[in-house]
């Protein structure tokens, strides 16, 4: 081959021109480019950030398309101390960025970066007036969303990082140091870098060390990456001064455990996933109100993360343990709860809609295999009532197993309550959430009936002196298409030692020993109650008769408020369904009453004991008919008996009435 010939003409001319190209570029990139674009960079940023900026270096390497920037340093405003500063910031972009209209950088790598951060106020720090949001004006036609930007960001380091933060309000320092961090890769598109930085994070925060180490595959397809974090004794109130939010509440102490496992998976065909596993712990957590009076105390409160997906709304809880939580409720005279501090404060602006939801939004999953709460206690007091009311619910016991927002899952639950009056509720059963439905069993015993009489006093004229109230039953409940289908079975009420007297007067005008319900059911959705079964045996009722003929009985409540006017109702709307109540067996057994008559011109006092009632079959049904017999002794010589054939609708009554020995002179 001539290569001499070849070197003339016009190949001659575009090797000279490659040689200068690649000579002008080369001495540009590596030589002309950088202290223009520090000189640029200087400039905008010092405007853009109304801080003096300046920077001892920047390389680059046109070849290799790598920025490196040295001595960067931004003055805090108006003053010579030092906001932002790092060493060196290493950048190496791909040219396949080009092609793939994305930003791919193969490497980050920032040396010794300080921030120093000063907290003003409660509000403002030294950095707000970069955060202030300018003015836009409105334009007719709203703008085009811009399509997000394509990145895949790889190999990220930040070495011997610092933080310093001054709070000026509370008049504290904290201290961030040895801040390292590795990110493998932070990628909205498939890409195929090497990749050769660990996920770490090991950082000294006010002296205590923390560390995260993970571990990557590179070569996988996946792009698997995990790591574990650890913490210990994290000092929640130490950082609360931070919170955005005022509280109405001071947390005394709390600390957190965190025992947790992060895998992060992206696939080159598919999307994102991440993996969180392991333990959170919440401990020795005390909650106070502004007057610093105790309002909630949680010794320890575990939960266990099941393999769990948060990016697919995949929640999976193995446990959820609460260990001897206190409550303190109490309720002022005004009828303020001071639980009520725990939650936000309500705002006088609407808050906006909830969006509406797409056909392919992904709805939450959530299952919890078991909660436990074990040791509860809630002292509730109430200063709103004339007389005050204070009781303990000690201890509260509640177990949960295996709940779930996925459909006909069934959640099996069972709850126990004792109070310092020996009260007892048990409450059991299974719930579904979708289709939402529940079904069990509540079982209340020896309630004190006295002792909620701050709830009633003030709409009866009498004192309830004693009573103890147990109650059953077996509960349904079903969300139905129209309306809500509500049942109750196997219902019992008993009723133990219950008193009653006038006040100012020393002798109960009635008592009752024993008073039995059982067998009932109540259909709510068909409007139907049927009592299996009444019966009370040997009570006494003592009465009184005024001149005018109205009977003391009619004294027991305070004065009806006048009635307002009855609203007119629409007759095209359809009637409403009565009631159907039905009493199967009623036994009123060795009764005994007492009757002192004002009335007649000669008072008198009327006597009837051993008194017998027997019902069966009664009902507001229409033309249903049952049995109803009474017998009782008058005066201790007649006796007096009927027995009949009722129908409540229409009203109907026949049978036989049986009088002896009634001596009539004495009436």
């Amino acid at each position: 081959m001539n290569w001499r010939k070849l070197m003339t003409g016009r190949p001659k001319k575009i090797l000279i021109g490659l040689v200068i190209f690649f000579a002008v570029f080369t001495l540009f990139g590596f030589f002309g480019l950088p202290p223009i674009l520090k000189s640029l960079l200087t400039q905008r940023l010092s405007e853009a950030l109304h801080r003096e900026v300046t920077i001892q270096q920047i390389k680059m390497n046109p070849y290799a398309l790598s920025l490196t920037v040295r001595g960067f340093l931004v003055k805090d405003r108006g003053s010579s101390e030092k906001f932002v500063s790092f060493d060196e910031l290493y950048i190496n972009l791909q040219s396949i960025s080009i092609p793939r209209l994305a930003l791919v950088l193969r490497e980050i790598r920032l040396k010794q970066p300080y921030f120093n951060v000063k907290r003003i106020d409660e509000t403002s720090y030294n950095f707000s007036d970069l955060m202030e949001k300018k003015e836009t004006k409105l334009t007719e036609k709203p703008a085009e969303k811009p399509k997000p930007l394509r990145f895949s960001l790889n190999n990220i380091k930040i070495e011997n990082g610092s933080i310093d933060f001054l709070d000026g309000p509370e008049q504290t320092k904290h201290a961030i140091r040895e801040l390292n961090i590795g990110i493998p890769s932070l990628s909205n598109i498939p890409s195929k870098i090497n990749i050769f930085v660990q996920p770490a994070l090991s950082v000294k925060i006010n002296g205590t060390p923390y560390e995260i180490q993970g571990k990557t595959k590179p070569f996988a397809d996946s792009l698997e990456t995990a790591f574990d974090i650890s913490i210990k004794d994290f000092d929640i109130p130490y950082y609360l001064a931070y919170f955005p939010s005022k509280l109405n509440f001071k947390i005394v102490s709390a600390y957190l455990d965190s025992e947790t496992q992060l895998s992060f998976i992206q696939y080159k065909d598919k999307g994102p996933s991440l993996t969180v596993s392991g333990s959170i712990s919440l401990k020795k957590v005390a909650l106070d109100d502004e007057k610093k009076n105790p309002l909630f105390r949680l010794p320890l409160l575990e939960v266990g993360i099941a393999p769990t997906e948060p990016l697919k709304k995949l929640i999976h809880l193995s446990k959820i343990s609460i260990q001897s939580p206190e409550l303190t409720v109490q309720r002022d005279p005004k009828g303020t709860l001071n639980i009520d501090s725990l939650l936000p404060e309500e705002k006088g602006a609407k808050p906006p809609p909830a969006p509406e939801k797409k056909g392919d939004e992904t709805t939450l999953s959530l299952d919890v295999d078991e909660v436990q709460l074990t040791g509860g206690k809630v002292s509730f007091s109430d200063l709103s009532r004339k007389k005050p009311f204070k009781t303990f619910l000690d201890p509260i016991e509640l177990k949960v197993d295996h709940f779930s927002l996925g459909k006909d899952k069934k959640t099996a639950y069972a709850l126990s309550v004792t109070t310092e009056a020996k009260e007892n509720i048990k409450l059991e059963g299974e719930l579904s959430v979708v289709p939402l439905w529940a079904e069990g069993g509540l079982e209340i015993k020896s309630v004190p009936l006295k002792k909620y009489s701050p709830y009633y006093q003030d709409q009866i004229l009498f004192n309830l002196e004693e009573g103890r109230l147990d109650f059953s039953t077996r509960y349904k409940y079903a969300k139905g298409e129209k309306e809500p289908e509500i049942a109750l079975s196997d219902l019992s009420v008993l009723l133990n030692s219950l008193r009653l007297k006038r006040q100012e007067e020393k002798e109960d005008f009635l008592k009752i020993p024993l008073l039995s319900i059982k067998d009932t059911l109540i259909d709510v959705t068909q409007k139907k109650m049927t009592v299996g079964s009444f019966s009370t045996d040997k009570g006494m009722l003592i009465l009184n008769r005024f001149k005018n003929g109205e009977l003391d009985l009619s004294k027991l409540l305070p004065p009806s408020p006048p009635k307002e006017e009855p609203v007119k109702k629409d007759q095209q709307k359809e009637e409403v369904k009565p009631w159907v109540i039905t009493l199967g067996k009623m036994a009123v057994n060795q009764y005994k009453v007492r009757m002192a008559d004002q009335n007649p011109s000669q008072p008198t006092t009327l006597t009837g004991e051993k008194i017998t009632l027997r019902g069966e079959n009664i009902s507001t049904a229409k033309n249903a008919s049952g049995k109803l017999a009474l017998s009782f002794l008058l005066d201790q010589t007649g006796t007096i008996s009927t027995r009949n054939t009722i129908t409540i609708d229409p009203l109907r009554i026949e049978g036989s009435l049986d009088v002896k020995r009634l001596i009539l002179n004495k009436y």
